[in-house]
């Protein structure tokens, strides 16, 4: 027999124990106990207050837009929390260890400050500078570390939630319009894209270690050829956007070291 057909044989026989196991069965009774073992797991991390973030102090909104008047409106969506200690993490470039350990990165990349933490970057506008084929890294709570692209090709976006707001919205022009974003993507030698879901919120950051913006989208474009893009606002506009609904009683934001 070959190992195939030994495979779908063994997999047959699995199927068929639990369909014919009686309650009691060995079988079913490891199943309900890692099934169990795991629900109890869930509930607890809820019932300890783990799923607790921290106490929000403001948010963008889903309409909040900047007004460049040469590139175009480009969205904001962010929110401003009092994160707990328990979940906060380091804001450092991770080690060259890591980055090694990582299948996806790929190894001609030449990230100078690892182990150092994020920095503000120099440039009044950083992502505004960058070049097509730039390169920049995150690391994402669901992805990873990834490294990814600079496109030339700024994304018009429209959100699938943009006709619900309109409907509840005075100023149906804004929440209607598109939106000209930044966009990133899979990095020249990497295996997947540089962001997927749940990666929403992670810090994109340049070769220097300087933060140029913060993930919030993205999409796969029809007809391009480009695969999976990762939509990404600039650091300075989300820094903006916070003193303007603070009504500048916020006078300075800056990269947490």
């Amino acid at each position: 027999m070959a190992r195939g057909e030994a495979e779908a044989c063994c997999l047959i026989q699995a199927v068929a124990t639990k369909l014919l196991a009686r309650p009691g069965h060995p079988v079913l009774t490891q199943d309900y106990l890692e099934r169990t073992q795991l629900h109890r797991q869930h509930v607890d991390f809820f019932d300890d207050g783990h799923h607790h973030l921290g106490k929000l102090w403001a948010g963008s909104g889903l309409l909040a837009r900047t007004l460049d008047v040469v590139t175009g409106p480009r969205r904001l969506d962010w929110a401003l929390v009092d994160v707990e200690a328990s979940r906060q993490a380091s804001n450092q470039v991770p080690a060259r260890e890591f980055w090694r350990a990582t299948p996806n990165i790929h190894p001609t990349m030449s990230l100078a400050p690892y182990g150092e933490p994020l920095r503000q970057s120099t440039a009044a506008e950083a992502l505004n500078t960058f070049k097509s084929g730039q390169i920049a890294y995150k690391v994402g709570a669901t992805s990873g570390a990834t490294v990814g692209e600079y496109s030339n090709y700024r994304s018009v976006v429209f959100m699938d939630h943009d006709s619900h707001v309109a409907q509840s919205h005075t100023n149906e022009d804004v929440s209607r319009s598109p939106t000209f974003e930044h966009v990133f993507i899979a990095g020249n030698g990497a295996i997947k894209p540089f962001a997927t879901h749940g990666d929403c919120g992670a810090v994109v950051f340049d070769e220097e270690g300087q933060v140029v913006g913060l993930v919030f989208g993205g999409r796969t474009p029809e007809q391009t050829g480009l695969g999976a893009v990762v939509l990404v606002s600039p650091i300075e506009d989300v820094f903006r956007s916070i003193k303007e609904i603070s009504r500048n009683t916020i006078k300075d934001v800056r990269i947490a070291l």
